[in-house]
């Protein structure tokens, strides 16, 4: 098979290789599979009306946020699902899914801040449901990991929600000094809302100490700053206690007027409960003040607003009933299909796994195949450098068992002739024996240059050495050959041994013949890749352009062109001369 159609069958299999390549995949990731970020904001087109589909699209976001290792994404996710079923009034797997959030932040996402900020929500959730203990846990654990971070904002909220803890527990003094720690950093942020809510805090705590001067003061702040935040509803939360703490200190009038205020922002606010407690406030006024008319209308008043309340809590709680009814049976639907997507999932798993074995050994099987080419070129290659040396030897041996022993013949019958003394005859024989010597050497040369055992550079200056000990010792011509210890493992071309060896031998042969040199100095070494062959004689030297018409130059440079290299010579009557040849051995 030639090297071109060798060349083909490569480039064919390189294709099939990058077509398979391409073809797997689009099998393994061009089937249309959506990112976690995909399903996230699918969920969010049901998050206002359909809340179990949101929880459905959520949960699969979270999913493949694992598959794509983006933790602190499938953290979000789960507490996204949390908030979703608080929405629900499903307290208790909105805590199930707020504690995935937080474990998946420390333990995959390597993320301890959100870990510390999920630690707070779960205390405000445990708190509300009446789980004290469980909320000052989770809110000491995260209010370490605030301070850790130096996050401030965290670390006002869990202070002030500690203080709601301590509260719910009868721990005042404790409540009223973790809220107090807050009132620095609001005021600094000019966050008067928030300011004005811890005011109403720690006026509160003092309330149930019964400290009633301390709870008015501080109601009092609590009501300046709600009118700096405008916070209509705050403010009338504030005039409500203000009422009461004035009631206790037995300041009637003054009670009664932010009773009145409480009672008109609780219409204007749509707040019945705020209504509601005016009315009660007021009735109690009136009592303490012995007005039986003003009692009594008060109570009439209070006691319509209740029964009003409780008919709407009695609709509420029938919804909520119902709400809780409807979300066991949706939570059901959602196990179920959870269920349907797990097994879809581990159908589709295994069907991918089976299209990566199958494209795996696909590929394997071409890279084999393709080895196995390689190594059939390879083996074919070295086959074919095999006959060749074969070839090569079989021609040197030839060449020196049939023409060498010819030629040897004709040079000893020419010798005879001479030495029987046939003068007519002697100058024939004589040039007959000076061609068939000459052809010997020649020949010779042939042999060796083409012989494989002379590939090296080392043969080469074997060579070398032997030619010209031959020449110049019998002149008593002083020589010596100077060689890089690196050139000696070189592999040379035929035509480059040729090459070199010839320049050599012109070079020194023209030293001995016409130079009438006192010394000849044989220089190689390697050179950023050039073999660099200098030969240099101490004699008379030439002048280049009386010389010009000879061959010897001309053989010299031609030889160095044919093998890659260029031969320059520098001589001057009287100088001595110098050849110089650079040939490329890369």
């Amino acid at each position: 098979m030639n090297r071109g159609a060798w060349k083909e069958i490569v480039v064919l299999l390189k294709s099939l290789l990058v077509i398979l390549i391409v073809f797997c995949h689009v099998q393994l990731f061009g089937n249309g599979n959506r990112k976690g970020s995909d399903w996230l904001e699918h969920a969010r087109t049901f998050a206002e009306n359909q809340k179990d589909s949101a929880i459905l699209s959520l949960l699969k976001a979270a999913e493949l946020f694992a598959l794509e290792e983006d933790f602190a994404g499938q953290a979000s996710i789960f507490n996204e699902i949390g908030n979703t079923y608080l929405q629900m009034r499903n307290t208790s797997k909105a805590i199930e899914y707020y504690i995935a959030s937080a474990e998946t932040y420390r333990e995959k996402a390597d993320n301890r801040q959100m870990y510390g900020r999920n630690l707070i929500n779960i205390a405000l959730i445990k708190l509300n449901i009446e789980d004290p203990t469980q909320a000052m846990e989770y809110a000491e654990k995260g209010l370490i990991i605030a301070r850790e971070f130096e996050d401030e904002l965290a670390m006002v909220f869990t202070q002030r929600l500690i203080g709601r803890i301590y509260r719910s527990q009868g721990n005042y003094d404790e409540a009223i000094a973790e809220i107090s720690r807050t009132l620095d950093y609001y005021r600094l942020q000019q966050d008067w809302a928030n300011l004005g809510e811890s005011y109403q805090n720690i006026a509160n705590n003092f309330y149930d100490k019964k400290e009633y001067e301390l709870s008015v003061a501080y109601t009092d702040s609590s009501m300046h700053y709600n009118r700096m935040a405008g916070n209509n509803l705050n403010l009338a939360y504030s005039s409500h206690s203000m009422a009461y703490s004035l009631l206790q200190l037995n300041r009637l009038d003054e009670a009664k007027a932010y009773s009145d205020s409480s009672i008109a922002a609780g219409k204007d606010l749509s707040n019945p409960f705020l209504v509601m407690d005016g009315y009660r406030i007021n009735a109690d006024i009136m009592r303490l003040k012995k007005d039986i008319e003003g009692y009594s209308t008060y109570m009439v008043k209070y006691l319509a607003q209740r029964d009003s309340i409780d008919q709407l809590q009695q609709v509420s709680v029938t919804r909520e009933l119902e709400a809780k009814y409807q979300n066991q049976v949706k939570q059901a639907e959602i196990d179920v299909l959870m269920l349907e997507q797990q097994l879809l999932a581990s159908n589709i798993r295994r069907q991918k796994n089976m299209r990566n074995g199958i494209s795996f050994t696909l590929v394997i099987v071409i890279i084999f195949s393709l080895l196995l080419v390689n190594r059939f070129k390879v083996l074919n290659v070295t086959r074919r450098q095999l006959e060749v040396e074969k070839l090569r030897n079989s021609i040197a041996r030839d060449l020196h068992d049939d023409l060498g022993s010819t030629l040897s013949s004709i040079n000893i019958i020419s010798q005879m002739a001479v030495q029987n003394g046939q003068t007519d005859a002697r100058s024939l024989f004589d040039k007959i024996g000076k061609h068939s010597a000459l052809m010997m050497e020649k020949l010779s040369e042939i042999v060796w240059s083409i012989s494989p055992e002379n590939d090296t550079t080392e043969q080469l200056i074997v060579k070398i050495r032997e030619f010209a000990s031959e020449i110049l010792e019998p002149k008593s011509i002083e020589w010596k050959l100077h060689i890089d210890k690196h050139i000696c493992s070189l592999k040379l071309s035929i035509e480059k041994r040729k090459a070199i060896f010839l320049v050599v031998k012109e070079a020194i042969n023209n030293a001995a013949k016409y130079s009438a040199a006192s010394k000849v100095d044989v220089l190689l070494k390697l050179t950023n890749g050039l073999l660099e062959v200098k030969i240099c004689d101490r004699g008379r030297g030439f002048d280049e352009e009386a010389v010009k018409k000879g061959n010897g130059l001309r053989n010299m440079r031609e030889r160095a062109r044919l093998a890659g290299g260029i031969v320059n010579v520098d001589s001057l009557s009287g100088k001595g001369t110098e050849v110089f040849l650079q040939i490329p051995v890369t």
